[in-house]
């Protein structure tokens, strides 16, 4: 693979930046209190529903302290999927420009299993199991922008949970700071990722035949919305002590606020997927 120009200058940079940043001494062993906001009571997956209208105050912050689990567990399973391709990436030929800011990546994806999942084992006694069965991919030439658009996907609808509690102030103090210090690493990745993904798409796109390149646009639909559904996980309402949980997922699902939330929450992924012709830009809600 070529590295692009403006990711080989950018490479040292985002490799020191990374030296430079000390972990943050987070408690995520201690349990929050039952009072306190685990999730951003703005952004719970029922808001915008009627059944979460009849809700009271107590079971609405007990049902955060459930989503916040779910939340943590879904981005432990995510991350270690990520993790699994950079380390098959990390010494591959082609790859030895790109392999000193992986060893980063590598690194720092590592703490952030240890920490989401100490944090779940501390306040729910482990993570919840991961839902979203292995798809079976056949090789292809576009396996390569596939993985680095999936981890963009993932990625940046992850951080834009993050922003949203980092600032929230409503949400316990040590939430927030474990969504701020993921948000301050994954801007990193972040900025990694387009670059080497605008490269590899510049490099390859030419040579795809259009089954290759339809195909690749369903992939990343299909994963996008499994990203999306993930956010509402049904065991966290059974856990929050609600009933008729999985018909409560599929009323939320198609509620206009979870419509008018996708939207925002997935644009800039979107949107930069689409100027690669990746994808086609999301419906209007």
């Amino acid at each position: 693979m070529t590295v692009p120009a403006m990711l080989a200058r950018s490479l040292p940079r985002l490799s020191a930046l990374s030296e430079q940043a000390a972990p943050l001494p987070i408690d995520v062993t201690t349990p929050i209190p039952g009072e306190e906001w685990c999730f951003s009571p703005t952004a719970l997956s029922l808001v915008g529903t009627s059944r979460f209208e009849t809700l009271d105050e107590r079971t609405r912050r007990r049902l955060a302290r459930c989503e916040a689990v779910a939340f943590f567990s879904a981005n432990v399973h995510g991350e270690r999927h990520l993790l699994r391709g950079a380390l098959e990436r990390l010494h591959r030929p082609g790859s030895e420009e790109v392999s000193a800011y992986l060893q980063h990546l590598v690194e720092e994806e590592s703490r952030h299993l240890r920490l989401f999942g100490t944090y779940c084992l501390a306040q729910a006694g482990g993570l919840l199991p991961e839902q979203r069965l292995p798809v079976e991919r056949r090789p292809s030439r576009t396996d390569e922008v596939s993985f680095f658009a999936r981890v963009l996907l993932f990625e940046d609808l992850v951080d834009v949970v993050n922003r949203l509690h980092a600032k929230d102030e409503a949400v316990a103090s040590r939430v927030r700071e474990l969504h701020r210090y993921h948000h301050l690493e994954e801007s990193r990745h972040l900025a990694f990722g387009r670059l080497l993904l605008r490269g590899l798409v510049e490099e390859q796109q030419a040579s795809w035949t259009r089954a290759e390149r339809d195909g690749l646009r369903v992939e990343l639909r299909s994963f996008l919305e499994l990203s999306w559904r993930s956010l509402f996980d049904a065991r966290a309402y059974a856990a929050a002590g609600l009933s008729d949980a999985v018909a409560l997922r599929e009323d939320a699902l198609r509620s206009d606020a979870a419509r008018e939330r996708r939207g925002r929450w997935t644009r800039r992924a979107v949107s930069f997927l689409t100027e690669l012709e990746l994808m086609d830009p999301e419906p209007a809600s």
